[in-house]
């Protein structure tokens, strides 16, 4: 019986000291880094020289106080002021610290530091496995999208089928981060819709300089190789209702090259004649006028940016010169020219004692060369020494004559006399 009673005993102690049947393993809660990517979000407010909006675009942190966004469209404006997803606060962005006209990407230097900062991604993720943040009348969600970083990158919304809507879809996503689900930045969409994978942002951070360059200078930046002011003779403007051509100074070179760039850009092709003033001048140049309607307010666009007034007292205002015009005193407080809209004199000729009557009234004094070029030749006297003339007419005045003779609602010609092309004259 004692026996028995230890049997029982080294039994029990066996059972006491085997193990317990394992529970299966609780899963590990899903990490949400919403919050961090929100932080990583902006909103990007564009002004231009005359501080009126010219548009807006989102823009990605990609390192403290340093936010990723595409410049094509970015480039053109004076000031930006940047707002976080997660915030209604704006600042006043510095400047650019970097830009890359390849990927169109441009970093911006912002005093505002993300309160969290997504990480840049080592490698790139299968696709349909980013999202981005979209923000929407107050309120910001996901908004998932595929893409190939390590291929052709290009965007494709998940939520739209065709191909139709799938271009549509990807320019929703402009400027935004595409994140993935464990919380990495993979890249920036740039304004072709593409997204810019993280290793070119991390190149693009790596060159960054240490002193942000106010935005404006971005519109003097270009990948393009234009022709040399020494290889040309000018430009001829085809027009719908004939041809000129002018030639450009090269005292005058700030305007000089200015012009180059936006005849080579292909800025003036497509835009009115918008103002004319009988026996006075014609006036082009207008971004706005490119697309106007008839009723359509124009003359109040230009490139962008404005350019220093010097004029040169050589280049008289006289029948064919072409100046830049000038914004309106009260949105010109420093006096700067246009960079994009000009004028070209018709004028008229004048007495000598209209001649002084008119130094009288404007405070000017007139050479005895003004005063023969005015009374043969003709002009706008009255102009000189207020604006730059750099550039004059070489050949069709009979076509800008036709245009000051047009018709007029106010000042605009009641038909169009739309720049079909400029195209440079060789030596």
């Amino acid at each position: 019986m004692k026996s028995l009673v230890y049997s029982l005993s080294f039994v029990l102690a066996l059972a006491s000291c085997s193990p317990e049947p394992k529970k299966p393993a609780a899963k590990p809660a899903p990490v949400n880094h919403y919050a961090e990517n929100l932080a990583s979000m902006a909103r990007l407010i564009l002004y231009d020289e005359y501080g009126d909006r010219r548009g807006e675009c989102s823009a990605t942190y990609v390192d403290s106080c340093v936010v990723a966004a595409p410049l094509s469209l970015v480039r053109g404006s004076t000031t930006v002021h940047l707002t976080p997803l997660n915030s209604n606060a704006a600042f006043s962005v510095s400047g650019f610290v970097a830009f890359d006209f390849k990927s169109d990407m441009v970093l911006l230097s912002t005093p505002h530091k993300p309160t969290a900062l997504s990480p840049l991604a080592v490698s790139p993720v299968p696709a349909d496995s980013l999202f981005s943040l979209v923000s929407t009348n107050g309120k910001v969600f996901k908004k998932s999208f595929s893409v190939a970083v390590d291929s052709s990158r290009q965007v494709t919304s998940s939520d739209s089928p065709s191909s139709t809507t799938r271009v549509r879809a990807g320019l929703d996503l402009v400027g935004h981060g595409a994140f993935s689900r464990d919380g990495f930045l993979h890249g920036v969409v740039n304004s072709r819709c593409e997204v810019v994978p993280s290793s070119s942002l991390a190149s693009l951070i790596a060159s960054a300089d240490s002193v942000p360059s106010p935005v404006h200078i971005l519109r003097l930046k270009s990948d393009k190789v234009y022709p040399k002011a020494s290889s040309l003779a000018g430009f001829e403007f085809r027009t719908s209702l004939g041809s000129f051509r002018l030639a450009l100074y090269d005292d005058v070179p700030v305007f000089r090259d200015n012009f180059i760039r936006l005849a080579t850009d292909g800025y003036y092709d497509s835009l009115l004649f918008h103002r004319v003033m009988p026996n006075f001048l014609v006036q082009t140049g207008a971004a706005d006028s490119r697309h106007a309607a008839k009723d359509d307010p124009v003359g109040w666009d230009g490139p962008g940016y404005t350019l220093p007034t010097v004029p040169t007292p050589n280049h008289l205002h006289v029948a064919g010169a072409i100046a830049a015009s000038k914004p309106p005193e009260s949105k010109n407080p420093r006096n700067r020219s246009d960079a994009g809209q000009f004028y070209v004199i018709v004028g008229r000729k004048y007495s000598d004692k209209e001649l002084d009557k008119l130094a009288k009234d404007y405070g000017k004094s007139f050479s005895a060369t003004q005063r023969r070029l005015y009374s043969s030749v003709g002009g706008a006297p009255h102009l000189d020494g207020d604006y730059v003339v750099f550039a004059h007419i070489t050949s069709g005045m009979d076509v800008i004559k036709k245009i000051a003779a047009l018709p007029l609602d106010g000042e605009r010609p009641l038909q169009d006399v739309r720049i079909l092309a400029v195209k440079p004259i060789k030596k």
